[in-house]
């Protein structure tokens, strides 16, 4: 199977509209013709940890607790409106024989990465 993760869910259809789709065949999360899903992003489906998460004692600003350690790599979290979505990606990914990383046509998505 191979898997589409586009960055917005206009890209997904169009990309699904470019391999035959007929986008009225909507499924929750993805579109799929065949063996080809094509799922999307919205914004962010992660984002950072707050302190809090890490550890209880950075609930509440106190210069004892200062400075807060960073860690490396950072600890992410759902966003509580993206958990559904983010929970269709993965386990779309765990079945994908094939991913193929779909980002914007803009300037922004084709900047090499490093």
């Amino acid at each position: 199977m191979r898997v589409f993760i586009a960055e917005k869910p206009n890209l997904a259809e169009a990309i699904f509209k470019g391999l035959g789709g007929n986008t009225n065949d909507k499924k929750q999360g993805y579109y799929q013709k065949g063996s080809d899903i094509v799922t999307w992003c919205f914004g962010h489906l992660l984002c950072l940890k707050d302190p809090e998460d890490i550890d209880d004692k950075y609930k509440s600003w106190s210069l004892d607790t200062l400075p807060i350690p960073t860690q490396y790599p950072p600890q992410y979290k759902p966003r509580e409106e993206s958990k559904k979505q983010l929970n269709t990606v993965l386990t779309l990914i765990k079945q994908a024989e094939t991913i193929v990383a779909a980002g914007d046509p803009d300037p922004e998505a084709q900047l090499p990465h490093r």
